[in-house]
């Protein structure tokens, strides 16, 4: 769970939900930035926009809640990249 405490009172545009990520999934290639979907085992690029600082998180857009990405992939992954998943 993560904590965060207000510098000031919620504006009703606050209180929408956002998708927010790690800033490290999110790399420039083509001059676009993207993120790597994680489905089935391989890597879905998928062009994202990026919004403000939530803390350690960046707000996106092109990426959905629950959406599993690749955290600071290099520059062999590309979409269509088969991965393995590291195990906890």
């Amino acid at each position: 769970a993560k904590v965060a405490f207000l510098e000031r009172a919620l504006e009703a545009g606050d209180r929408k939900p956002v998708t927010a990520v790690n800033p490290s999934a999110i790399v420039t290639r083509d001059g676009r930035n993207v993120a790597f979907v994680i489905e089935a085992d391989k890597a879905r690029e998928v062009e994202v926009t990026k919004g403000r600082l939530l803390g350690d998180l960046v707000e996106v857009a092109g990426l959905k809640s629950g959406d599993k990405v690749v955290l600071s992939p290099s520059d062999q992954v590309r979409g269509g990249t088969q991965l393995k998943l590291a195990q906890k």
